[in-house]
C-alpha cells in the first residue's frame, strides 16, 4: 500500500544485513545479526510472498521482492541465523523460494531480449535461483554439515522434507520449457544448469536427476553450448572483443554456455556409467551429420552451430575420455575424420573451435606416441596454417593450439620445428601487434623455450619486438579507464616473462646476452625507477641477474643501473630482496674493483649495499624469508672484497647484532644467517671483528651464544647424542 516506504525499510534491512554479511560467525556480530533477523525478517518474507501471490506485471512489486531476497542472501552468507531455522519460518521461506523458481514471470515483459533480461521479474527469479543454489550446495547432503552445528537442522530438513527434490523438479521444469522454445534469461539459464551440476554428485539428488540426465545433456546442454546470434554479431562487429570475452573469467562465470559445459563434464566425471554413453552418442550424432554433409566445406549455419557445440563438449571432455579405454580408442579417428576437415570449414567459429580441440588433445597419447605421429603432425600443420586465417579469433585460437602442441612436441620433431621457427615467430609477433593477449605471449614463450639455444639468431630482434610490445601495452593500460584494459596489463606482464625466457634460452651462447644489453638496459632503467612496479619487479631482477652474470664483464652501462637497483631494493622493493640479491651479488663478486673504485661520490656503492641490508633488517613487517637475504648480502661483501672494506666491518657487525637483539622470535635460518655475517667478519679480520664486538660490549655474550649455537646440531641419523660444544 506504500511501496516507497516499504522500499526504504527493505533498504535499511539490507544495510544492516550487509554490515554483518561476512562477520556473523560467532560472538557479538552473530548475536546482532540474529536480533535483526528476528525483528525484521517476518516482514521481509511477507514482501516476497506478496509478490508471489500478486503475479502482477508491475515491476515495482518485483523490485521490492528482489530487495527482500537480497536481505535473505546477506543474512545467510556465512550461515543461517537461528531465527530462520525455526520450522515455521524456514518452511515459509523455502515455499516462497520454490514458488519464485517454479512460476514463470507474469505477462508484460519487454520485447527486446536485452531489456527482458533486465526486467525486474526475471532479476527476481535470478536471485531466487542464486539462493537456492547456495542452499543446495551447503545443505543438500547432511554429511557436509558438521554434526551439532546450528544449521545442521536445515541440512536434515532439506533431505527429510524433500525440499531438494522439489527445487530440482522446479529447475528441471524451467530447463524443459527453455528446451521447448520458451525464453529464459541467460543468467537464469546459467544458474539452472549450475544447480544440476552442483547436485549431481549428491546421492539423493542423483536418484531424482538420473532419469532426466540423457535428455538434459542432449536437449538442454548441447543446444545451450551452441554458438548463438549474440556470438555471431560480436564476431562480425568486434572480433577483438570476442577474443577478450573468451578469456574473461566473469563472462565465463555468468555464461549459459560455460554452465552447460561444466554440467556435462561434471555428469560424465561423477556419473560416467550413466552419462558418458549418451553424451558421446549425442556428440557422435552431430559429427555423423557433419560427415554426411560432406565435411567442413558444406555445413549450413545451423549445423555449423551444432558442430561448434559438439566440438566444445568433446574438447571439454578430453581428460575424461582419455581415461576410458573404450572412448580413448575413438579419439584419434575422430580427430582425423571430423576435426581436421573442419579446419577448412567456411564458418570461422567452427575453424576456431577445431583449433581449440587440437589444443585440448595436444598431449594425447596417439597410436604413434605422445607428441608424434601422423595425427599429431597433421594437427600441428593445420593449427600453424590457421595462424594466417582471415578471422582474428581463429588466428588467436590457432596460436593457443600451437602453444600446447609445441609444449607436447616429442624430441624427434624438434628439427622440423626449428626449421619452421622463423615463420612462427614472425606470425606471433604480427598477432601481438594486433591484439594484447596473454595467450599469444604464452605461445611465443613456449616456442622460445622449446627452441632453446636455437633461438640465438633471432634473439636480438625478438627482444626488441617484445620490449616494444611491452611499452605499447603498458601505455594502453595507463591511458585507459580503470579496469577497462586489464588484458593489456596482464599481457604486458606475460611479455616480460617471455623476455626472461628469451634471455635464458641464449644465456650460455658466447656474447649473446651482451648483445642484448642495448635493448634490455633502457627497459630495466624504467622498471627499476617505477616505485609502483611491484608486478614487474621479479622479472626486472631476473633480467638484470642474467645481464650481470652472463656478459663477459659488467659493462659501464650495466653499472649505471646500480643506483636504481639499490634504491629499489632499499625502498619500494625491499620485500623482494631475495630476487634482487643475485644481481647485487654479481656486481660485487664479478667486479670488486669497480664496486670499490675511488671517486664514486656519495653515497658510494658499498654504502648503497649497506643501506639495502639496513633497510631489510629494520623492516618491521618483514618475515624471516624477506630478511634473510640481508645478512647474506653482508657476508658476500666481506667474502668478495678481502682486505678492502676494513671500514665496513664495524657497521656489518653492528647491523647483525642489532637484528639479533631486535628479532627475538627469529627462526633458526635467520639467526644462523645473522651469526654467519659476524663469522664472516672474523674470517675477514679477527681483530677488527673482535674490536667491533668489544666496542658494543657484546663480545662475551655473542661468542658464548655462537659456541652454544654451534653445538646445537641435528642428531646423527645413526643415533647417539650430538657431539659436545667446544670448550
Amino acid at each position: 500500500r506504500d511501496p516507497p516506504r516499504v522500499a526504504a525499510c527493505l533498504l535499511g534491512a539490507r544495510a544492516l544485513c550487509r554490515k554483518y554479511e561476512f562477520r556473523a560467525r560467532e560472538g557479538g556480530d552473530k548475536a546482532a545479526l540474529e536480533g535483526v533477523v528476528a525483528a525484521l525478517f517476518p516482514g521481509v518474507r511477507a514482501v516476497a510472498a506478496a509478490a508471489v501471490a500478486s503475479r502482477t506485471a508491475d515491476p515495482a512489486a518485483a523490485d521490492l521482492a528482489k530487495l527482500a531476497l537480497k536481505c535473505f542472501w546477506s543474512a545467510t552468507y556465512v550461515g543461517v541465523p537461528a531465527p530462520l531455522l525455526e520450522p515455521g519460518e524456514l518452511g515459509a521461506w523455502l515455499e516462497t523460494l520454490l514458488a519464485l523458481v517454479s512460476a514463470d514471470p507474469p505477462p508484460g515483459a519487454p520485447p527486446d531480449p536485452d531489456d527482458r533480461a533486465e526486467w525486474p521479474w526475471w532479476k527476481l527469479r535470478k536471485w531466487a535461483l542464486h539462493i537456492v543454489n547456495r542452499l543446495a550446495a551447503r545443505y543438500g547432503d547432511p554429511r557436509l554439515t558438521r554434526a551439532g552445528a546450528p544449521d545442521r537442522a536445515l541440512a536434515d530438513a532439506w533431505t527429510a522434507t524433500g525440499a531438494g527434490d522439489r527445487f530440482l523438479d522446479a529447475v528441471l521444469g524451467l530447463l524443459a520449457r527453455w528446451a521447448g522454445g520458451a525464453w529464459v534469461s541467460p543468467r537464469c539459464l546459467n544458474l539452472a544448469l549450475s544447480h544440476c551440476g552442483a547436485v549431481a554428485p549428491l546421492a539423493r539428488a542423483w536418484r531424482a536427476l538420473k532419469p532426466h540426465a540423457p535428455a538434459l545433456i542432449a536437449s538442454v546442454a548441447l543446444p545451450a553450448a551452441c554458438f548463438d546470434d549474440r556470438d555471431a554479431a560480436l564476431w562480425a562487429e568486434d572480433p577483438a572483443e570476442y577474443v577478450r570475452r573468451g578469456s574473461d573469467v566473469l563472462e565465463e562465470l555468468y555464461s549459459p554456455k560455460s554452465a552447460a559445459v561444466n554440467l556435462v563434464v561434471e555428469l560424465c566425471r561423477a556419473r560416467a556409467s550413466t552419462c558418458l554413453p549418451p553424451t558421446m552418442a549425442a556428440l557422435g550424432a552431430v559429427f555423423a551429420e557433419v560427415q554426411a554433409a560432406g565435411g567442413g566445406g558444406a555445413l549450413d549455419a545451423s549445423l555449423a552451430r551444432r558442430a561448434d557445440s559438439a566440438l566444445l563438449l568433446v574438447g571439454a571432455l578430453a581428460g575424461v575420455v582419455a581415461r576410458k579405454p573404450a572412448y580413448k580408442a575413438q579419439v584419434e579417428p575422430l580427430l582425423q575424420t571430423v576435426v581436421l576437415p573442419l579446419f577448412a570449414c567456411p564458418h570461422g567459429h567452427v575453424r576456431a573451435k577445431a583449433c581449440w580441440v587440437a589444443a585440448r588433445f595436444a598431449d594425447f597419447d596417439f597410436a604413434a606416441g605422445a607428441g608424434r605421429g601422423p595425427t599429431f603432425d597433421a594437427l600441428f600443420a593445420a593449427a600453424g596454417a590457421a595462424m594466417a586465417d582471415p578471422d582474428l579469433p581463429v588466428r588467436v585460437e590457432a596460436a593457443g593450439a600451437v602453444r600446447h602442441l609445441v609444449d607436447a612436441l616429442d624430441e624427434s620433431g624438434l628439427p622440423a620445428f626449428r626449421a619452421a621457427l622463423p615463420a612462427l615467430l614472425r606470425t606471433l609477433l604480427s598477432l601481438m601487434a594486433e591484439l594484447d593477449s596473454e595467450e599469444l605471449v604464452s605461445a611465443l614463450e613456449s616456442a622460445v623455450d622449446r627452441a632453446g639455444p636455437g633461438i640465438a639468431p633471432y634473439a636480438a630482434e625478438l627482444a626488441s619486438q617484445l620490449v616494444s610490445a611491452y611499452d605499447r601495452m603498458t601505455a594502453a593500460a595507463a591511458t585507459s579507464d580503470a579496469g577497462s584494459d586489464d588484458d593489456a596489463a596482464i599481457a604486458s606482464f606475460a611479455v616480460l616473462r617471455a623476455l626472461v625466457t628469451v634471455v635464458d634460452a641464449v644465456a650460455t651462447a658466447p656474447g649473446a646476452v651482451a648483445s642484448l644489453e642495448p635493448v634490455l638496459l633502457p627497459l630495466l632503467a624504467r622498471l627499476l625507477a617505477d616505485d609502483d612496479g611491484h608486478d614487474a619487479v621479479d622479472e626486472a631482477f631476473d633480467l638484470l641477474s642474467y645481464v650481470t652474470h652472463f656478459s663477459p664483464s659488467v659493462s659501464p652501462a650495466a653499472w649505471a643501473l646500480f643506483p636504481a637497483l639499490t634504491d629499489a631494493a632499499a625502498g619500494w622493493a625491499r620485500d623482494y630482496l631475495d630476487g634482487a640479491l643475485p644481481a647485487i651479488a654479481n656486481y660485487v663478486a664479478r667486479a670488486p674493483d669497480a664496486f670499490l673504485e675511488a671517486g664514486q661520490g656519495a653515497p658510494t656503492r658499498l654504502e648503497r649495499v649497506l643501506a639495502v641490508a639496513r633497510s631489510a633488517l629494520a623492516n618491521p613487517d618483514g618475515g624471516d624469508d624477506e630478511v634473510i637475504p640481508a645478512p647474506r648480502l653482508l657476508t658476500l661483501v666481506l667474502q668478495a672484497c678481502p682486505g678492502r672494506v676494513d671500514g665496513a666491518v664495524g657497521a656489518i657487525v653492528g647491523l647483525a647484532l642489532d637484528a639479533l637483539a631486535s628479532r627475538a622470535d627469529a627462526g633458526d635460518d635467520l639467526r644462523d644467517a645473522l651469526i654467519g655475517a659476524v663469522a664472516a667478519a672474523f674470517h675477514y679480520s679477527p681483530g677488527l671483528a673482535l674490536h667491533a664486538l668489544a666496542a658494543r660490549g657484546a663480545a662475551d655474550a655473542f661468542l658464548g651464544g655462537w659456541v652454544q649455537r654451534a653445538g646445537a646440531v641435528r642428531k646423527p641419523r645413526g643415533g647417539g647424542a650430538p657431539p659436545p660444544p667446544p670448550p
